[in-house]
């Protein structure tokens, strides 16, 4: 299985991408293309702090916040993962470009 056919697999279902700087993004994943660009929509930021001060929770060592539509640079992306199970099923996951067709 090629990684295209791989990342086909996960159009339209909820994803969880890490950065190479420890960001890690959720979404739906929309598109992609060779260089592994992806477009997600009602996309969540989170964040981690290294250093807490004293007194400080673990919930305070984590930002949130909301972006929406995302279009994201591939060299930049480390990973990329289904987060919860299989795309809804009123989805279709194949291209929604037909091929060209062959003389």
């Amino acid at each position: 299985m090629t990684r295209q056919n791989k990342m086909m697999l996960l159009v339209n279902g909820r994803v969880r991408v890490t950065f190479n700087d420890g960001r890690v993004l959720l979404g739906q994943l929309l598109a992609f293309d060779k260089f592994m660009n992806l477009v997600l929509a009602d996309c969540d930021e989170y964040r981690r702090f290294k250093k807490a001060k004293q007194g400080d929770d673990a919930a305070q060592n984590e930002a949130r916040r909301s972006l929406g539509l995302v279009i994201l640079r591939g060299d930049t992306v480390v990973s990329c993962s289904l987060v919860s199970g299989a795309p809804p099923s009123g989805f279709e996951t194949k291209a929604r470009v037909p091929a060209a067709q062959q003389m």
